[in-house]
């Protein structure tokens, strides 16, 4: 029975042992728990302050777009100016054309009635002297 005390309590001075083993391995995870929950935080907080800034950005992402389509229709608007523009210029430089042909007709018109005229000058020069 003696035996039996001793065994007893050398189990349970092994079970203290074992106990207090996990007492110190609860502790090292409550610890580890609590760092990992002081990271949570931390990163809700990052996730929080990402989310923020990705909502401004989206903000000015979308306003940097409407000012893109703002002037790209612009662009299209002074296209098609440009392209009236050019087709005015092209009737203009056709009529600029037909007036230098009109004034080189009428220069040589003019050159023949000239030279008609000096012929007509010289030959009653000489019907009269002649």
């Amino acid at each position: 029975q003696k035996q039996s005390i001793e065994d007893l309590e050398a189990q349970n001075e092994k079970k203290r042992s074992e106990i207090e083993s996990l007492r110190g391995e609860n502790a090292g995870l409550q610890a580890t728990a609590s760092e990992l929950r002081k990271q949570r935080a931390e990163l809700n907080a990052q996730v929080s302050e990402l989310t923020t800034e990705n909502g401004s950005l989206s903000v000015s992402l979308a306003t940097k777009v409407d000012e893109l389509q703002s002037l790209n229709a612009e662009c299209m608007e002074w296209q098609i100016t440009c392209s009236t523009l050019g087709g005015h210029n092209s009737r203009l430089r056709y009529a600029a054309t037909q007036a230098e042909l009109e004034a080189m007709r009428l220069t040589a018109e003019l050159d023949r009635e000239s030279s008609t005229q000096v012929l007509l000058e010289v030959w009653k020069v000489d019907r009269e002297s002649g």
